[in-house]
Parts: structure tokens; C-alpha cells; sequence
């Protein structure tokens, strides 16, 4: 699925999320918003490949202080 940028974990807990789910497993994702929208190559690879196979449901888009101990916007993946 590709290599993740090494300064940058988000995507690297995507690859261990999906490699560890059952063959129906289901998984629910909190990142950042620049996870979705990352110029870094490598990244945008990985990006392609999880929605080029399918792995992606549904994407929503949380407001910045959803969570009062955070205070970035987050997109949760289904």
C-alpha cells in the first residue's frame, strides 16, 4: 500500500488499522483534515491506493472544537 512519510504517523496507523482487520472487518478513524489532502507523494499514493481499493465508506468532516481537548478540525473515516 505503499511507504508512509516517516515525520508523519497518520498514515501509517491507517496501513496497521487496515492490515489487522478481519476479512468483513470494520474500522472507524479519526485524523486530521490534511489527511485528506496531503501534497507530500508518498502520502498521496498511499491515499489513492486505500480509496482505489475500496477501503472507504464515508468520510465526515467534524468541526473545529468538536472535542473540547482538541482544537484542529478532524475528518472521521467509516
Amino acid at each position: 500500500m505503499g511507504i508512509h512519510h516517516e515525520k508523519n504517523a497518520n498514515f501509517a496507523w491507517l496501513q496497521y488499522i487496515i492490515s489487522h482487520l478481519s476479512p468483513n472487518g470494520r474500522a472507524v478513524t479519526l485524523l486530521p483534515n490534511g489527511t485528506l489532502t496531503t501534497q507530500n507523494l508518498a502520502e498521496s499514493e498511499i491515499r489513492k491506493q486505500i480509496l482505489l481499493d475500496g477501503w472507504i465508506e464515508a468520510i465526515l468532516a467534524l468541526p473545529t472544537g468538536f472535542f473540547m481537548e482538541r482544537r484542529f478540525p478532524a475528518a472521521r473515516g467509516l
